[in-house]
């Protein structure tokens, strides 16, 4: 059996919290292949998912600047990890910054095998609001037995850091392909010129923030020439509300409210994406996110700025990648001149997702690193 505790404080579920979200479908998927025993730690209020866990445990205390209650966070994370001490388990967190990064060095000090997910770049390993614990972290880096990488940027990252490279395993985020086949794509129109009154949707998915930039996509729909008109989908939770407000804003400005259609938070996104004809996401940085792996699993087009990772899922045979407002409003135009177009390259990006990001084989990569590391017996092991 292959025992593994799953250290996230932000939680592992359908929420937009990308890493643990994938954490989850991962094991969701690997739990049908191995004889799995998995125990989740977290600090989030908002965890809600729990159907997969042999075990859930909220830790008290906050992970935050206030020294009390981050002492309590690491009081209470050291008092978990000793309770589960000598029982064959891994430890499996999904980020490399402080809340994670501590229990890590304190799980090596018990005896533990340590993997870390590192699903950003620059990572947390090199990049800290406080000098000191960016140090610190690189400092300790050396002692963490495997970091499991989505990108070459990653990997480079972490090599220049002194990191052995057989400490890293590259390996991508999955997507389950089945739950997003659309079967509506499986076949191209008849015709490549749309109707003059017909209206694409445009999609983006995943927290509204600064970071993420959809209010290019207003931008670009607002600038776009084309006769066929835009519909913007945003569907996600608002981190900011200033920001959201600018968006709503320049809607009414630019007098196309009634294109605009936000719905929040939702915890089952495929109806979005089987309705949608494009996807995007014009963010400032990325790992490798779930939104875009999501939008190609459904057989969508993509339009992507030049985030880590966003060369391995968007190639001309199935998207853009653009650097700006102006590569947005040329890669919709072009899109809505030509349906055949729109339907190949969705078609692609379904391809692709099958070739490279399954989460089946994904699964198999995560478990099989913890065969290697001694951690199940061989006449259990799935």
């Amino acid at each position: 059996m292959i025992k593994v505790l799953l250290w996230s404080p932000h939680g592992a579920g359908r929420h937009y919290y990308g890493p643990g979200t994938n954490a989850y479908n991962l094991y969701r998927v690997a739990r049908e292949q191995y004889d799995l025993e998995l125990i989740l730690i977290h600090s989030s209020a908002n965890q809600r998912d729990n159907n997969i866990y042999d075990g859930v445990e909220r830790l008290r205390g906050e992970f935050g600047l206030l020294f009390f209650s981050f002492s309590r966070y690491l009081f209470e994370s050291f008092r978990t990890l000793w309770r589960y001490r000598n029982h064959g388990y891994i430890f499996h967190g999904l980020d490399v910054y402080t809340p994670t990064f501590l229990p890590a060095m304190i799980a090596k000090l018990l005896g533990y095998k340590v993997c870390l997910k590192v699903a950003s770049s620059p990572s947390g390993l090199s990049l800290s609001n406080h000098w000191m614990l960016s140090k610190l972290r690189a400092f300790f880096a050396h002692y963490i037995d495997r970091y499991f990488v989505i990108s070459d940027e990653i990997k480079e990252e972490l090599l220049s850091l002194g990191i052995k490279a057989d400490k890293l395993v590259m390996t991508y985020n999955g997507v389950d392909a089945h739950h997003y086949e659309n079967e509506q794509k499986a076949f191209p129109p008849e015709t490549s010129i749309a109707p003059a009154d017909h209206s694409l949707t445009l999609l983006f998915t995943g927290a509204v923030c600064r970071r993420k930039q959809p209010h290019m996509l207003l931008e670009a729909v607002a600038a776009c020439s084309s006769s066929i008109q835009w519909t913007v989908v945003l569907v996600g939770p608002v981190q900011d509300q200033v920001y959201f407000q600018e968006m709503q804003d320049f809607c009414r400005k630019e007098g196309i409210t009634e294109r605009v259609q936000f719905y929040g938070y939702q915890s089952e996104l495929r109806d979005y994406y089987h309705r949608a004809d494009v996807y995007a996401l014009p963010s400032l940085g990325e790992g490798m996110p779930n939104g875009v792996l999501e939008a190609m699993a459904s057989a969508l087009p993509i339009i992507a700025t030049p985030f880590s990772s966003a060369r391995l899922l968007c190639r001309a045979e199935n998207g853009y990648i653009v650097e700006d407002l102006t590569g947005i409003v040329k890669a919709l135009e072009e899109l809505a001149r030509d349906p055949v177009l729109r339907q190949n390259m969705g078609l692609v990006s379904r391809s692709i997702v099958e070739q490279k990001f399954s989460m089946e084989s994904v699964a198999c990569e995560y478990l099989n690193c913890f065969k290697k590391l001694g951690l199940s017996r061989k006449d259990t092991y799935g």
